[in-house]
């Protein structure tokens, strides 16, 4: 059997092309059912996100003679053409079922099958792959399409496990390595590292947000997150404010009252573009003396240049941070999420060997088995054979004899159980178990 990848990610293709082969979770099924239509042998799961989409599935070499591998399973360089064929035609298929030009997809996408297969996959998860290394969104979307693939009935066990391997894999990372717990975004590390310093509940205080960009939006989000449930949304174009306000359950204020709005705040998040400061020392001097009582003040300045001017970190319980503060943390976590790495290959590494053998033992273990029932019932009736001729044997004879051939049942079967358990270390032990039930005529 064979493990088999294709896909693109934002490693490889521009977020034009992405967006044409993406899958919505609606679009999904119906994928997976005609991919299975196109290809009968073969079960499917497609994994498609913002950064990546990928489809990966699994072919039992024993039913795949269509696709050419059947007569190649002792010539791995024939095998490996054949793996590369059988990539080709599920790309043409999703080519077609997208369309996109064959050559466009073809010349952007990676293949990968067998142990590279999973071992993507198990990357993928664990968001060793990802564009923001840690990225705690990749595990949820990994588990959507393993439950996706399950509900359209196009997983089978064998897919079923490597996903079920993956998350595995990733929940392993995240607890014995320190890659999730350093923020690289600049808005996380915002509200996570700095403005929770300063209040440990966000519910309750009002957060004053000027601008309406993408970097305020994002930074919003995080607060809500965290509990912040009085919102104002300042914008020079009163419209973009009130769009803003309502995707979050804010309400848009008019810039004119920007002033009043800061006496009232708790959390300032100034995100716009401006050549000047929005908010001088010298006015911030008035509007300080009237709300001197409200407890500490939260400014993060994400504008380039500054939107506030910096003497007003000078007030007492006035905490005030910008873009340049951010992106030094922002770069000491990168450092020390990239010192994980290695442990996190590691990881990778055992689960994925893990994985094989113990998909080699499931596929395996009932083939030996059987083995050894017909081994030992050939041996029962020699046995039998020998000891009625020999009446004469004691049972303590009886018992040396049996206990001889029992050993050497072990010993002659040692030889395949250790070259399944190695063989397993690189990808499916398919095509020996195949010989097996061949060369010993096993059912």
């Amino acid at each position: 059997m064979t493990f088999y990848l294709f896909g693109c990610s934002h490693r490889q293709a521009g977020v034009e092309l992405r967006q044409r082969l993406a899958l919505s979770p609606e679009e999904t099924p119906a994928f997976l059912k005609s991919f299975t239509d196109q290809f009968p042998e073969a079960d499917v799961c497609a994994l498609s996100t913002c950064n990546r989409v990928e489809v990966y599935s699994w072919v039992d070499d024993e039913s795949s003679a269509e696709f050419g591998i059947e007569s190649t399973d002792s010539e791995p360089e024939k095998r490996s053409a054949a793996n590369k064929d059988v990539l080709q035609r599920q790309m043409d298929f999703f080519a077609r079922y997208r369309g996109v030009e064959r050559e466009t997809l073809f010349k952007t996408c990676f293949q990968y099958s067998d142990y590279e297969a999973v071992e993507h996959l198990f990357q993928v998860a664990s968001s060793l792959d990802s564009m923001a290394l840690g990225d705690v969104q990749i595990i949820s979307q990994v588990r959507t399409a393993h439950d996706v693939a399950s509900d359209a009935q196009t997983l089978g066990l064998p897919l079923n496990l490597a996903f079920q391997s993956a998350i595995k894999a990733a929940k392993r990372i995240d607890t014995e390595t320190e890659i999730q717990r350093h923020r690289t975004s600049i808005a996380s590390i915002a509200v996570k590292d700095f403005a929770k310093n300063i209040f440990e509940d966000f519910a309750n205080k009002t957060t004053l947000v000027i601008g309406a960009g993408q970097m305020a939006e994002e930074t919003l989000e995080y607060l809500i997150e965290d509990g912040a449930n009085r919102i104002q949304v300042v914008n020079r174009t009163f419209d973009k404010a009130q769009e803003l306000a309502q995707k979050k359950g804010g309400t848009a204020v008019e810039w004119s009252h920007l002033e009043s709005q800061i006496v009232s705040a708790d959390l300032i998040i100034a995100a716009v573009g401006a050549t000047e400061p929005i908010l001088t020392a010298q006015t911030f001097q008035t509007l300080y003396s009237k709300r001197r009582r409200r407890g500490p003040l939260f400014i993060l300045d994400l504008g380039v240049p500054r939107n506030i001017d910096p003497a007003i970190e000078k007030f007492p319980d006035v905490y005030l941070f910008t873009i340049d503060d951010l992106e030094q943390t922002c770069e000491q976590n990168r450092k020390a999420r990239e010192r994980q790495l290695p442990k996190a290959y590691a990881i990778i590494k055992e689960e994925t060997e893990r994985f094989f053998q113990d998909l080699s033992h499931r596929q395996s273990a009932p083939i030996l088995s059987r083995l050894r029932d017909d081994w030992e019932s050939i041996t029962a009736a020699e046995l039998k054979r020998l000891f009625n001729k020999r009446p004469n044997l004691t049972e303590e004879d009886k018992q040396a004899v049996e206990q001889t051939v029992q050993r050497l049942i072990n010993k002659i079967l040692n030889a395949p159980y250790q070259t399944l358990r190695n063989e397993s270390k690189d990808g499916p032990p398919g095509i020996l178990l195949k010989s097996i039930v061949k060369l010993f005529r096993l059912k």
